[in-house]
């Protein structure tokens, strides 16, 4: 046992060793690591400094709250220019963007874990530490020899690229996208949410940053780009226009922040809509084709003596766009959530009603036009949130308040993603979104998602 990596818990919860013990119980079976718990801070640094000492690697997994030695005071005292020891932080209090910027600190902090204790992720994290693909989750032995090496190298890689900042980012996103020109429909989605541990819509915003800024890595990363800034301006709605005057104000030394950012998007798309709008106005005019003959006759006369005015044609009634879209088993509604098209497609009850209201429809009648077990509610406020807290946010509810095949309504939808997120969890949606742009962005990136054309 000596030899062996420690796989140590910091931790005083007797309830939470045991389930963490149980967890392995299998693993630790194999004699792949030697087991260790400490109930206090001053116990698990003791233990951390004798691995040290024997030249024993440990994983430690450490609690924010303990007796005699809190969790972040015991991380300042690991010696972190000792290579032997890698940690990941874990609380039941602090939420997973606190939890990050804690772990973005230090280089041996890995990753973090919020309570309840989530066994499949103890176990992936822990096979990663010690190198045994007996306990991955994603299936190397179906890949030939060649195609799993390349994998497990760039495990590994993007890994690493993904605690640096928009250069990694940007890297992380190349590489991923060469991964997935590797794999089969499917095996990508797997392979990313097993062995990098992130979400599949966070890969997709590493492959568009990459697309988006590939070629000029070397000059904006350094420039001061908010990362939440760096994926807004790689969404596929971004003007380029837009986006670039954007990178050139964070190259003159003014990065804008998130909310800045979607200021600007909003009052560049409105002032686009607006100047169309205005410009087909002023030079097209049209005939009434449902007037009688006498009547467009005399119309037409008018029209040709005045020198100012132009006939290009009989305009057609425009094709109605779309109301329904059927993603999956999921439906998309373009229009709002108390309009009878829609409330008439909804089943009796659901499991949970989220509302994201803009400043003219505030009220939870407007909104929630369906009898549910759960609300959920965001004011404008939400638009401060970054994707990833708001993600969290959403993510933490469907799991607490449903379960598989249950129903959820989605009054507006401020980022496709929240679909996915309901998808991922065997969910079926309901979604009310009245901006046609958005609903498009939706099913862009639903059939994206699905390699559909």
């Amino acid at each position: 046992m000596k030899n062996l990596p420690s796989v140590l818990l910091i931790d005083d919860e007797t309830g939470f060793q045991e389930a963490f013990t149980e967890s392995l119980k299998a693993e630790s079976k194999k004699k792949l690591f030697q087991l260790e718990l400490a109930s206090s801070g001053k116990q698990g640094l003791a233990i951390i400094n004798k691995n040290n000492k024997q030249g024993r690697k440990t994983f430690a997994f450490i609690d924010i709250i303990l007796p005699d030695l809190q969790g972040d005071k015991l991380i300042e005292e690991v010696d972190r220019e000792n290579n032997n020891t890698k940690g990941i932080l874990i609380s039941a209090h602090k939420s997973d963007l606190e939890l990050k910027q804690i772990t973005n600190k230090y280089d041996w902090l890995i990753d973090s874990i919020s309570k309840p204790l989530n066994k499949d992720k103890l176990k992936n994290a822990v096979n990663s530490f010690i190198g045994n693909s007996d306990l991955s989750t994603f299936n190397y032995a179906s890949l030939d020899q060649g195609t799993a090496e390349f994998l497990l190298q760039e495990t590994k890689e993007i890994k690493s690229l993904m605690k640096r900042t928009v250069e990694g980012i940007i890297e992380t996103g190349e590489r991923l996208q060469r991964v997935k020109q590797r794999l089969q429909h499917g095996e990508f989605m797997t392979w990313v949410e097993n062995e990098i541990k992130c979400h599949y819509s966070t890969a997709l915003h590493f492959m568009r940053v990459w697309e988006t800024f590939g070629e000029q890595k070397e000059q904006i990363a350094d420039v001061g780009i908010n990362v939440s800034v760096l994926y807004l301006l790689s969404a596929p709605s971004m003007p380029e226009q837009l986006r670039t005057e954007i990178v050139e104000m964070a190259k003159a030394g003014n990065p804008v922040s998130f909310a800045e950012a979607k200021r600007l998007k909003k009052e560049y798309t409105a002032r686009e809509s607006n100047d169309s709008l205005a410009e087909k106005q002023e030079s097209i005019t049209t005939i009434d084709v449902t007037a009688n003959s006498e009547s467009a006759q005399l119309k037409t006369s008018q029209l040709k003596s005045s020198e100012k005015q132009q006939i290009v044609g009989i305009i057609p009634k425009a094709k109605p766009e779309p109301k329904f879209w059927n993603l999956g088993k999921h439906l998309l509604y373009c229009g709002s959530a108390q309009d009878p098209e829609f409330r008439d497609i909804l089943p009796e009850t659901v499991s949970l009603n989220v509302g994201f209201p803009d400043s003219q429809f505030w009220s939870k009648e407007f909104l929630f036009t369906v009898d549910a077990k759960s609300t959920l509610i965001f004011h404008s406020v939400f638009q401060d949130l970054d994707l990833v807290t708001l993600r969290n946010i959403i993510k933490n509810s469907i799991e607490l308040c449903t379960e598989s095949e249950d129903k959820i309504v989605f009054s507006f939808l401020p980022y496709p993603e929240m679909l996915v997120l309901a998808d991922n969890l065997k969910c079926q949606c309901f979604v009310a979104e009245s901006d046609f742009k958005r609903c498009q962005d939706v099913v862009i990136f639903w059939k994206s998602l699905h390699n559909q054309s």
